[in-house]
């Protein structure tokens, strides 16, 4: 192995967190990231959905976001008092205070950025996501983004996902110069 994830392991002493908006890529290198350096992960939306038997579009049905944001504070709290790990969070999770307190200090934040036309491109026909089923799903995407921008840049890295860069290759450098 290269000397960056040789440094990264030794180094690493709290888990690494995944934040941004819906359809940024968080799942996606979250996989690819446990597997570079060994360590477990966790998809906080695919653990709720396992405690509660149910999907994430039934459980925000049922109860309402109020009740999933409950749910994943709860689980946020959990998975940081792990050993290091990757953790994939849910886009709204900095929207409650403590959790992005959480994030911020027990975590090595790690916001994976993107723009509306990538994020649309991406989640274009999912009808997975709750918060999207609205008239006018890209409408809410800008306002998400645009409420929860500088909540995402309290992270300790920013790196941008335009899908024309090595996302991998900037998260690993980035962590290398902070842990």
């Amino acid at each position: 192995m290269d000397y960056p994830i040789e440094q990264i392991k030794e180094k690493l002493t709290r888990p690494i967190s995944l934040i941004g908006m819906m359809g940024v890529g968080k799942s996606h290198f979250s996989s690819r990231l446990c597997k570079k350096l060994g360590v477990m992960g966790y998809d906080m939306d695919n653990l709720i959905e396992e405690d509660q038997k149910d999907s994430i579009s039934n459980i925000f049905a049922k109860h309402g976001e109020s009740y999933f944001r409950t749910l994943e504070t709860q689980k946020l709290a959990e998975l940081i008092t792990l050993p290091p790990a990757i953790i994939s969070t849910g886009g709204g999770v900095v929207v409650t205070p403590v959790n992005l307190k959480a994030i911020t200090h027990y975590t090595h934040s790690i916001w994976i950025k993107s723009g509306v036309d990538d994020i649309m491109a991406r989640l274009q026909n999912n009808k997975s996501r709750p918060l999207l089923q609205t008239e006018n799903p890209r409408a809410t995407v800008e306002n998400f983004l645009a409420s929860r921008e500088a909540l995402y840049a309290q992270a300790d890295i920013h790196i941008e996902n335009d899908g024309k860069n090595d996302v991998m290759a900037q998260i690993i450098d980035a962590l290398s110069k902070a842990v």
